[in-house]
Order: structure tokens, then C-alpha cells, then sequence
């Protein structure tokens, strides 16, 4: 199942308190998800995938926000006293990630919760057998469960970056080739899914302090594309991860017609700005607003290009 719930603020407490509840099905689930190998055990390691990249702020709803990261690593804390939790990130080529995570304050995330930080690209690889094919995936996303943290946001490649498109950048496969999204989500095989939508982008930011959260990535996913109004036959690999059937013989994708318990999406989709994405030739004015804030945190030049653009 899928719930849902707006959160009274986007401050720490507002949110921790919201995923406390809205997450309650994803903990329950976590109870049978154990390491690889292993059966109907307690998970002893969960590894949290935010969306992570350079140069925006969590604010534009391009991000993870780390409030959210934060309280999920604290329910499951409380809930699983005994769980080693892992912060696994990989932002892309355009910059270091581990300055990316700082940049973001992830790495205060991580600390404040006693958290490692796995950078995806850098980690060591493992064999992976999905369909019968064989394969690698970064070895913190094996042999462990795994919980994608997408934000809500349409973007360019695909036109909604939420737990599959993540999960396959994850892996460092294309999230725009269908069959690719469907090996990295079965060899990653999450025991469900979190989305952020306190921020969201829709080809403008806005604030609706709004989560999803549920065991079944492609039914929270599905969730996710009614909110932002993206069809999901669009979303590469979606239908076959919708009919792919788990190890414990659950039906990956259980309605796309279910409701989410707890929060009135459509409502809230109603209530989203309607814009449209920039060309890719143009810089966004959220880039140079991402810049703009990181220069005046960092100390460091804002790009001459973005300036000459602008």
C-alpha cells in the first residue's frame, strides 16, 4: 500500500513526525527484508538513495530534501535499534559527489545520524544475475535493502525522475532505456519506497510538504505520476517492473487505479504550478540560482558563462 500525508512545515520536526507516519508499511515490510541470502529476517543494513545532484538546492524541489533522509534514518532508528544505515549517492560526472553531498548537507545528515556515506561511483562492484543475464551493481546496493528517496520532479531525459529512473542512475545504467531501468530495479530489488515531495518541481519549484511512502516501489511510483500528472506508459520500464513479482511472490504493482491512504493526491496535483522544462541549450534560471546560492556559501566564483547568459 501507498500513503500519503502533508506535513504541517517543512522543518525538521514537521517532517520527522510525517514520516514517523506516512513510512509505517515500509517499516513493517523492512521487518521480512534481511541481507541477501538470507530469509524472513530482520534487516540488519538499510542503504537510503537520495536524489542527488549538482548544482540545485533541495528547495527547488530538484533534490532530496536531507530533512526527509534525516528522519528516515531516525524512525529507523527507533524502530530497528540494531540497523547499520548507509547514505549511498552518485551525482553524476559533472562534479565530485562527496562535494555535492557537503554542498547539499548530506554530510551533516550522515554524521548527526551515524550514517556512512557510500559514493556509488567509487564503490567496488558486485555480480548480479537479473532475467538471466549477468551484471554488476555497486556493492553498497548489494547484499543489503535498499530504500530510493526520489524527489518529485518531471525532468528532460524521462518525464518523471522518481525510484526507477533513481535506482538505474544508481547503478550507473541509463534511465532513459527501459530495459535497463528493469535489470538495475530487479537486481536492486527495494523493499519500497520514500518520496519527497515537500518541495516539487513541475517546471516551477513549489512548497506542498507533501509524502509518499509504501513497500512496492511501482506502486509508489505510480502515486508519484498521478501528483506530478505524468502518464506512466511514458516512464521507461514501468510496465514491466509493475508486472514483475518479487521473491516473496507479491505483486509488484497491485492497482494502478489504488488510492493513496491518507493524502488527496489528486487534490494536491490540481494545486502544482504547470510549467514547462527550458530548453536543454539554455541554462534554467534554477541553475544559476543554485550557483548563485552556492558562491555565496562556498566562497567560490560563480561560472562567467552563466553571468554572460544572464
Amino acid at each position: 500500500m501507498t500513503r500519503g500525508i502533508q506535513a504541517r512545515s517543512v522543518d525538521g520536526a514537521d517532517v520527522g513526525e510525517a514520516i514517523a507516519t506516512v513510512a509505517e508499511p515500509l517499516l513493517d515490510a523492512l521487518a521480512d527484508a534481511g541481507p541477501a541470502g538470507t530469509d524472513q529476517v530482520a534487516a540488519d543494513r538499510v542503504v537510503v538513495v537520495p536524489d542527488v545532484h549538482y548544482p540545485y538546492h533541495p528547495s527547488t524541489g530538484m533534490t532530496t530534501n536531507p530533512a526527509v533522509v534525516g528522519a528516515l534514518f531516525s524512525v529507523l532508528a527507533s524502530r530497528y535499534p540494531g540497523t547499520e544505515c548507509v547514505l549511498a549517492v552518485r551525482s553524476g560526472p559533472e562534479i565530485d559527489t562527496r562535494r555535492t553531498v557537503g554542498y547539499l548537507g548530506f554530510d551533516e545528515i550522515a554524521d548527526t545520524h551515524g550514517a556512512d556515506v557510500a559514493v556509488l561511483e567509487d564503490a567496488p562492484s558486485t555480480d548480479a544475475e537479473t532475467s538471466g543475464e549477468a551484471g554488476t551493481v555497486p556493492a553498497p546496493l548489494s547484499e543489503a535493502t535498499v530504500v530510493p528517496v526520489p524527489s518529485a520532479r518531471i525532468d528532460g531525459s524521462v518525464p518523471l525522475f522518481g525510484s526507477l529512473a533513481l535506482l538505474t542512475r544508481a547503478v550507473g545504467t541509463d534511465p532513459t532505456d527501459a530495459s535497463s531501468v528493469t535489470r538495475a530495479v530487479e537486481a536492486v530489488d527495494p523493499v519500497g519506497a520514500v518520496v519527497d515531495a515537500t518541495y516539487t518541481f513541475t517546471g516551477e519549484p513549489a512548497r506542498p510538504r507533501a509524502l509518499l511512502a509504501g513497500d512496492d516501489v511501482a506502486t509508489v511510483e505510480h502515486s508519484l505520476a498521478r501528483l506530478l500528472g505524468v502518464d506512466t506508459g511514458k516512464i521507461p520500464g514501468f510496465s514491466a517492473v509493475a508486472r514483475a513479482t518479487d521473491t516473496t511472490g507479491r505483486s509488484a504493482h497491485r492497482s494502478a487505479a489504488s488510492s493513496v491512504d491518507g493524502l488527496d493526491v489528486d487534490g494536491l496535483a490540481a494545486a502544482l504550478p504547470d510549467g514547462e522544462l527550458p530548453a536543454s541549450t539554455e541554462p534554467h534560471p534554477l541553475v544559476r540560482a543554485g550557483y548563485r546560492l552556492y558562491t555565496r556559501v562556498s566562497g567560490d566564483v560563480y561560472p562567467p558563462q552563466l553571468e554572460a547568459d544572464g
